[in-house]
């Protein structure tokens, strides 16, 4: 999953002085502009991340990046009262959200405890957890307000399972059914529910291909196996930890990926390796431990540039770390020993996208000037009215 906190985790830059670089690197031997792959916020309140939603492009974690299916091999079969099953099972999945993405949940109990994929909240404590209200018709439609917190209290990395528990359950919860672990079987309809390219609350449908006992597949550098139901339910990157159901709304899997290479090739955890989970966490196994993603170690790389030769250093160029590319350029338009103007690449296309200005030569940036879809267009100004690093307002802008 590409973060969310892509755009945080660079913006959140305080103030930076030219006397403060002493390494030098040929400019030669760097490629100007490239990637960065910010390292996760652990702090963060959910006004901030669903600003951060709103204005950029976001994705989620998911191990393969899925294709949309062809429109024309759609199935002509369809879940019998789709409607009514939609309404009475949207109740019990919930939108997942963190610095590093969006992901689904499925309530299971009345206790408030959350069913979903190990990868969703990997490296979290908390998650901000959304539930289902029918006059969501898109993320937007969403604020601060609707969120809660809850903390993950265990996790089986190898079945890419994970529970959450909610913080306050003041609430009355919906929790879903399980079905049978005896009942699932190929060519049977099944469906989902989720937030697949974030496109909250989801319906889809198909069949069931196969059931793969033993199943192994790769997430990062974590390896996991389990047995897992093989679906042509399209399962897509926000989908991640959702509910598979079978035609009466019983979960009988959690959607957790699918072979962005070939369409129909999705894949559940099977409802026998959630019952064993389920059980072995009853019994103190799977206790999760979080454990604070550190910086690396390795220093940043620099490069000094005199833009205009007149023997004065102007423009800092950065390599962030885990790249050799420049990709970050700190512009010291007065010459005073103090940036004005940081300039960055965030995707690797070789195009600026982000543009921070100190407005008012406090060492601090106010102004954000973004390309949200990185068509080479900005379109998105941000304003930081608080003083904390990170635009709290943000408005449509033209260059023209």
């Amino acid at each position: 999953m590409k973060q969310i906190s892509h755009f945080l985790s660079i913006i959140i830059i305080t103030s930076f002085s030219f006397s403060q670089l002493t390494s030098k690197i040929d400019l030669n031997s760097i490629n100007i502009l490239g990637d960065y792959s910010g390292n996760p916020i652990k702090d963060f309140d959910s006004n901030q991340l669903l600003r951060s939603i709103k204005a950029f492009n976001y994705s989620v974690n998911s191990i393969t990046k899925m294709s949309l299916p062809d429109k024309n091999t759609s199935l002509t079969r369809q879940i019998p009262n789709g409607q009514r099953l939609f309404e009475e099972c949207s109740k019990g999945v919930v939108l997942l959200v963190s610095e590093n993405g969006i992901g689904s949940g499925s309530i299971i109990n009345k206790d408030g405890h959350i069913l979903t994929n190990w990868h969703v909240i990997n490296g979290q404590q908390k998650m901000h957890v959304c539930f289902f209200d029918p006059s969501f018709g898109s993320i937007d439609d969403i604020s601060s307000d609707n969120f809660t917190t809850a903390t993950v209290i265990a996790s089986d990395p190898k079945r890419d399972l994970a529970i959450l528990k909610l913080d306050n359950n003041s609430r009355n919860v919906n929790s879903l059914k399980k079905g049978s672990i005896y009942n699932i079987d190929i060519s049977m309809d099944v469906f989902a529910i989720g937030h697949p390219e974030g496109l909250i609350w989801s319906f889809t449908d198909g069949i069931v291909s196969r059931v793969r006992k033993g199943y192994k597949w790769e997430y990062s550098d974590n390896k996991m196996e389990a047995d897992v139901i093989q679906t042509q339910t399209p399962i897509n990157p926000g989908n991640s930890g959702g509910p598979l159901f079978n035609r009466k709304g019983e979960l009988i899997g959690i959607n957790s990926f699918g072979h962005g290479s070939s369409q129909g090739l999705n894949f559940a955890v099977h409802l026998k390796e959630i019952n064993q989970f389920l059980k072995e966490v009853d019994r103190g196994k799977h206790s999760y431990k979080f454990e604070e993603v550190s910086a690396p170690v390795e220093e940043s790389k620099y490069v000094e540039i005199d833009r205009d030769e007149n023997g004065i250093i102007d423009c800092y160029a950065e390599s962030r770390i885990g790249s050799d590319k420049l990709d970050v350029f700190y512009l010291d338009n007065n010459e005073d020993g103090i940036t004005d103007v940081i300039i960055m690449d965030s995707n690797e296309d070789g195009k600026p996208d982000i543009r921070c200005y100190d407005t008012d030569e406090d060492e601090t940036f106010e102004l954000f000037i973004i390309d949200s879809d990185y068509d080479g267009v900005f379109d998105t100004a941000g304003v930081d009215t608080s003083g904390d690093g990170a635009p709290d307002k943000f408005e449509d802008y033209s260059e023209e």
